[in-house]
């Protein structure tokens, strides 16, 4: 349940709970990728969500999964946890 749930935040600190394939040496251990879910939130009418979803994914490396439940986005992307988090991106209307 703790790997499903993931990921996890103790006083606004990120955990990374990861199983392991074999045993190895805690100093080798390497955590560069991690997968998150991006709460997009209620996507402007003027944009088609998919569209919008993939234009906001792509920025993040790509999307790996997303969910559309009535007005709400979400997008499951796969980031580089060694750079900083992004605060926001613009997006073009288009025309």
């Amino acid at each position: 349940m703790i790997l499903e749930r993931r990921p996890w935040l103790f006083r606004k600190q990120l955990i990374i709970f990861e199983k392991l394939k074999e045993a190895i040496e805690r100093s080798k251990i390497k955590l560069v990728l991690y997968l998150f879910w991006l709460n997009i939130g209620s996507c402007p009418p003027e944009y088609e969500k998919k569209d919008l979803m993939h234009a906001i994914g792509s920025t993040f490396g790509g999307v790996l999964q997303s969910e559309i439940k009535g007005d709400d986005c979400r997008l499951k992307v796969q980031l580089d946890i060694q750079k900083p988090l992004r605060r926001g991106i613009f997006i073009s209307a288009g025309n």
